[in-house]
């Protein structure tokens, strides 16, 4: 028994659990608890299209989807149109079916994928280029108050980036499970980060960047030594 314990606590920590994630959301929404299924989708967002856009692209569009529907079930139009364009953005050939949803949602709906298609008239970003760090450099040692800074090579398009978000955590942590320390919307990609909020050795800081209208995402991963005193 011992050795079965000892065994179970050096396994790595497991991934978290999309498809259960999306059911339980799913499960509120049916239930009627409009307010609950959005805050268990909003954070599922947040995490899969900066970290896994691609590897959970099925999982992301019914997020959106059944966020843009409890958000017109609140009577919350904007934010549910909101949502409703990330789902044409991700899924162009995406359609609502007229005998499942109300009038208001496939109007909604219609409205997003009519801007999707003229957003990406005036856009055409090419592949995503991973963001380079400017400060600090890999395998700095760092303490107190850290300046954190990545660029995009200036050759790329920059209307097409959405914003660059800074994480930070353990090596051994998958960057879906890091802290989020800086979320920035516009160059520079600048932020700040409080090293004494974790303890001295080894960090991982990642500089992810998202660009164009599926919110598809590169990062950057470095280490860094903190030693505060």
């Amino acid at each position: 028994m011992l050795l079965l314990c000892l065994s179970a606590a050096g396994l790595p920590a497991q991934p978290p659990n999309v498809e259960r994630e999306l059911d339980d959301a799913k499960a509120l929404y049916r239930e009627a608890d409009l307010a609950g299924c959005v805050a268990r989708l909003e954070p599922l967002v947040a995490r899969l299209r900066v970290d896994r856009p691609l590897e959970h692209r099925r999982e992301l569009g019914e997020a959106y989807l059944f966020l843009g529907l409890a958000y017109v079930g609140l009577k919350e139009t904007a934010s549910a149109r909101a949502r409703f364009v990330e789902l044409a953005r991700l899924d162009p050939t995406r359609r609502l079916d007229p005998e499942e949803y109300a009038p208001k949602v496939l109007d909604l709906f219609e409205e997003a994928r009519k801007q999707v298609a003229a957003d990406t008239r005036r856009k055409d970003c090419p592949p995503l280029p991973a963001p380079g760090w400017i400060t600090p450099t890999n395998g700095a040692i760092v303490s107190g108050t850290v300046a954190l800074e990545c660029a995009m090579p200036s050759s790329y398009p920059q209307s097409c980036y959405r914003g660059v978000l800074f994480r930070e955590g353990s090596p051994q942590t998958a960057n879906l499970d890091t802290a989020v320390v800086a979320t920035i919307r516009a160059p520079p990609y600048a932020a700040t980060w409080d090293s004494t909020s974790v303890p001295n050795g080894r960090r991982d800081l990642i500089c992810v960047a998202a660009v164009g209208f599926a919110g598809v995402a590169t990062a950057n991963r470095i280490m860094v030594n903190v030693n505060n005193r």
